[in-house]
């Protein structure tokens, strides 16, 4: 599970893809915690994953999120000055809400993109569909 920006493609016709889901090693990913193994860009791991627990559907969820929050509002959301502080901030950072950063953004994406963006895995979307 790899989802982020990198790994987000857009084609020539407007068509969106995800790619790369964890073929490729790249720069800046980590590769393990002490309570078990964590891949992924760090900025985008899910609190689970940071916790070291199994990866789902609702891990993707989560960092798309965290993408669809970057784009939005135009600022990176959890990261630190370090992984250590990146990995801090996905735990316990509260997230600005988004209307006070893009009011004119429609209330039902604001809301779509802070379900995802929920650290109880069980109150994130089912699917992206």
């Amino acid at each position: 599970r790899d989802v982020s920006p990198q790994n987000i493609h857009v084609s020539y016709d407007g068509q969106v893809r995800v790619v790369d889901f964890g073929i490729a090693a790249a720069k800046g990913r980590i590769t393990s915690t002490q309570t078990g193994e964590v891949k992924g860009k760090v900025s985008y791991l899910s609190p689970e994953q940071v916790n070291g627990e199994t990866a789902t559907r609702a891990t993707d969820l989560w960092a798309l999120g965290v993408i669809a929050y970057e784009t939005f509002s135009r600022r990176r959301l959890f990261r630190g000055k370090s992984d250590g502080e990146t990995l801090y901030n996905i735990i316990n950072r509260e997230v600005p809400p988004l209307a006070a950063l893009d009011p004119e953004l429609p209330a039902a994406v604001r809301e779509c993109v802070h379900q995802c963006l929920d650290r109880r895995v069980f109150q994130r979307p089912a699917s992206a569909a």
